[in-house]
C-alpha cells in the first residue's frame, strides 16, 4: 500500500507452456501434471465430441447417405490419449485439433478424471487457441471423487463454455 505494507499471502497456480500448441484455426489443449489419467471432451457448435473414446468430432451422414471420404478432416481429432491407462507420458496433455475453419457457434470442453493412478490430486490447464491466439482458459483440480463419476460422452468437469440454458461464448 502507500505506506509500504504488504497484504495477505496468496497463492496461485501457473502454467508455462514449454512449447507451443499445436497449430490448427482452432485448438482445444488440456495439460496437467502428475500420474492421473485424465480425458479432454470438446463438443463443438454441431454436437460432435471429441475424447478418447470417439476422437473426432465429425458426425458421418446417415445411414444411405453417401460419405465423402475426406469429410473427417473437417472435424475437430484428439491427437493422442496422455497417460492412458495410468501409463505415464512424459509432459501429460491432449489436444483436439481442426485442421481446417471450425463450425462457428459455442463450444463446452470438459475434463474428465478417468483415474487417479495413485495420485491425490492432479492439477489440470485447459486453452483454447484461434490462430495460435489464446481465446479462453481454465484450470482445475481433479480428485479422487472426480473418477466415481460416469466415463465416456458427455462426461467430465465442465472447464469452459457456459450451460446450455445460459448465454454462450463463441471462438
Amino acid at each position: 500500500d502507500e505506506h509500504g505494507r504488504f497484504g495477505a499471502s496468496a497463492t496461485t497456480m501457473i502454467v508455462a507452456d514449454v512449447e507451443p500448441p499445436p497449430s490448427g484455426p482452432l485448438v482445444v489443449a488440456l495439460a496437467w501434471d502428475g500420474d492421473a489419467d485424465l480425458d479432454l471432451h470438446v463438443v463443438d457448435p454441431l454436437g460432435g465430441e471429441a475424447w478418447s473414446g470417439d476422437p473426432n468430432t465429425w458426425q458421418p451422414p446417415p445411414p444411405g447417405q453417401p460419405v465423402d471420404p475426406t469429410a473427417y478432416l473437417t472435424g475437430g481429432i484428439l491427437d493422442h490419449d496422455g497417460n492412458r491407462g495410468c501409463q505415464r507420458d512424459g509432459r501429460p496433455s491432449e489436444h483436439v485439433i481442426w485442421s481446417t475453419p471450425p463450425p462457428s457457434g459455442a463450444y463446452v470442453v470438459r475434463v474428465d478424471a478417468r483415474a487417479m493412478c495413485g495420485a491425490a490430486v492432479a492439477d489440470w490447464y485447459v486453452a483454447a487457441y484461434r490462430d495460435g491466439v489464446t481465446v479462453g482458459a481454465a484450470r482445475g483440480r481433479a480428485t479422487a471423487d472426480d473418477v466415481r463419476h460416469p466415463h465416456g460422452r458427455g462426461a467430465g468437469v465442465r472447464a469452459l463454455g457456459r450451460s446450455q440454458s445460459a448465454r454462450t461464448s463463441s471462438w
